[in-house]
């Protein structure tokens, strides 16, 4: 169970990176809440959280729990991004370009339709978004997605979630009896140092599939 858990945060950790912008500069704050896990599960995703940071057209994202830590680094510039993972002492590094990216997450896949409903979240007001994504196998999944246009954004070319119209503030996804919801929490306009984005040592590079292997592994699985 924890194999899928990671994999599944993983992949949405990819989510948060939409959010690149060029007139913010500052730090993104959400709150991860896994519902429909086993106990023994749960408590490894206790307090799990992710903090974006931003400036000008790079990105960090960070996704830290009990189980691993994760680290997704993009630069809009050089149009690459890097993903580090620290799994009970174990490194990984992978890296992806933008082509290898609009493979796995195809444009033509996702439709957004806006919807109009409002709500309040960390103190903004935020609008509503159905989107509507189809997997490998070309199943069609819905994802509620909560945005606000009071803080400025600009479309990136590493993004899950389509064109979306401003901040991402919530959103969840159901995968594997699960719902995985991401809440912003705060907002925090200040400088964010450049060596933030620099890519640190000590993570040997891998590929998708072998990692995938090694958390199965890890996981226990075979």
């Amino acid at each position: 169970m924890k194999k899928n858990i990671l994999t599944i945060a993983y992949s949405l950790l990819l989510t948060t990176l939409a959010l690149s912008q060029n007139t913010f500069e500052g730090t993104i704050s959400y709150t991860m809440d896994f519902q429909g896990l086993p106990p023994e599960a749960a408590a490894y995703m206790a307090g799990a959280e992710t903090k974006t940071y931003i400036k000008g057209d790079k990105s960090r994202a960070e996704s830290v729990t009990a189980f691993s830590t994760t680290i997704i680094i993009t630069d809009g510039a050089a149009k690459t991004q890097v993903r580090l993972m620290d799994a009970m002492g174990q490194k990984y590094m992978i890296k992806t370009s933008l082509d290898d990216y609009k493979k796995k997450y195809n444009p033509d896949d996702i439709k957004v339709k806006l919807i109009d409903e409002t709500k309040t979240i960390a103190g903004y007001k935020c609008k509503k978004a159905e989107v509507t994504m189809k997997d490998k196998d070309g199943k069609e999944n819905l994802v509620i997605v909560w945005y606000s246009d009071e803080v400025p954004t600009y479309k990136s070319d590493f993004k899950m979630f389509g064109d979306i119209p401003g901040m991402l503030m919530e959103y969840e996804i159901k995968q594997q009896g699960m719902t995985i919801k991401f809440t912003c929490k705060s907002i925090v306009n200040e400088k964010i140092s450049a060596d933030k984005f620099e890519i640190p040592s000590g993570y040997p590079e891998t590929t998708e599939e072998e990692l995938k292997k090694n958390m199965q592994k890890m996981g226990g699985g075979k």
